[in-house]
């Protein structure tokens, strides 16, 4: 008698249970009720990872008050957790399939030639050569048990999880994305650079033409030590002070021909 092959192709199984591990005091998204635990939710999702995939379970909890079931994996429980367990969190969930977030790491940095498609063609060999692998290991086992002489047996095998389509790459791509939305607001309206540079002059207004003639007395860029030019102001008269109270930061002039340097370090929250 052969041994069974799903042995040979069990996968790693992720249990996500922020109330038990962590004993956090949530509230019920509806009614704002204390929640409690309640079990295991009955749903495992299937998780898609960079060479296979894996199984994921979380924790039921019930409020007290109105008595409303809630995943532990849901978007109102993870809100209510700490940066520091929310990263924790391993997945972006979709109604059916689920994917890691070191796939979707892998979509951050497309440039020519680093597209959806290159990572599912990867996808697809990296996932075929761990069943490759897993089958190898199978049938090696089998060879070493074969019996001289006995007639060979149908070898039953399980098949290989498909990898989901381009698509739907993308689609988790977008999911994880509107996630980082006030984080991606707030990286467009940064301050880069560790040194604001502040400088003020008279030639640009004297260029301003049609109804914008006259009606600016001096322009100020602001610039980091990168060469960059983060913002121009074009104001009535030298307003240095004001922009910099502006950018909320520790401030300290070299009164060097109207030239100011600006420590932006702990400017890398603030915006425009």
């Amino acid at each position: 008698m052969q041994p069974p092959a799903h042995p040979f192709f069990q996968r790693p199984f992720f249990l996500w249970m922020p109330y038990r591990m962590w004993a956090y005091q949530l509230v019920c998204p509806t009614c704002g009720g204390k929640l409690s635990g309640a079990g295991l939710y009955r749903t495992v999702r299937r998780v898609l990872d960079r060479s296979g995939w894996y199984f994921m379970g979380t924790e039921y909890l019930e409020c007290c008050s109105c008595h409303k079931k809630v995943a532990g994996w849901s978007r109102d429980i993870l809100g209510q957790l700490d940066i520091a367990h929310r990263e924790e969190f391993p997945a972006v969930l979709t109604y059916k399939l689920s994917c890691d977030r070191a796939v979707i790491g892998l979509l951050k940095e497309r440039t020519l030639g680093n597209s959806a498609s290159r990572l599912h063609a990867s996808l697809v060999e990296q996932h075929t050569r761990e069943w490759m692998a897993r089958l190898i290991s199978y049938l090696s086992v089998l060879h070493k048990l074969r019996v001289p002489g006995a007639a060979p047996q149908v070898v039953l095998l399980p098949t290989m999880h498909p990898v989901p389509g381009v698509h739907w790459l993308i689609s988790v791509y977008v999911r994880d994305a509107l996630t980082r939305l006030e984080e991606t607001k707030a990286r467009v309206t940064t301050i880069f650079g560790d040194i604001l540079k502040l400088d003020s002059s008279k030639k640009i207004t004297k260029k301003l033409a049609g109804g914008a003639a006259r009606t600016a007395a001096w322009v100020m860029n602001v610039g980091n030590e990168h060469g960059q030019v983060l913002m121009s102001v074009l104001t009535v008269a030298a307003l240095s002070c004001m922009v910099v109270h502006r950018f909320s930061v520790s401030v300290f002039c070299l009164n060097v021909s109207d030239y100011w340097a600006v420590t932006a370090t702990e400017a890398a929250a603030v915006h425009h």
